[in-house]
């Protein structure tokens, strides 16, 4: 069971096409003070490389990258925090 302030809470959702999905979720970085937009993760995932590298370039203008968007051995992975401050989340399998 969650804890009861989380009862009110969206723990996640998932929007999928094909071989692309994207997943909420609650998000708040443990120092970061809640302001609109950085209260929720994107997660990215699916998709080959380039069109992830290409939604990646294309979010990152005015953006924080925390990640940036580089191969790791679980496949091609980046992080960043929109010119919005909504964090998003990215991951392919391929290279």
């Amino acid at each position: 069971l969650f804890p009861e302030p989380k009862h009110a809470r969206v723990v996640n959702a998932r929007l999928a096409n094909g071989a692309i999905s994207i997943s909420a979720s609650d998000w708040l970085h443990p120092t970061d003070r809640p302001v609109r937009g950085n209260t929720v993760c994107l997660y990215v995932s699916g998709g080959s490389a380039d069109e992830t590298r290409s939604l990646f370039d294309k979010l990152s203008r005015d953006a924080e990258v925390t990640n940036p968007l580089q191969q790791q051995p679980f496949g091609l992975y980046g992080a960043l925090n929109d010119a919005f401050g909504v964090r998003w989340m990215f991951h392919a399998v391929s290279s």
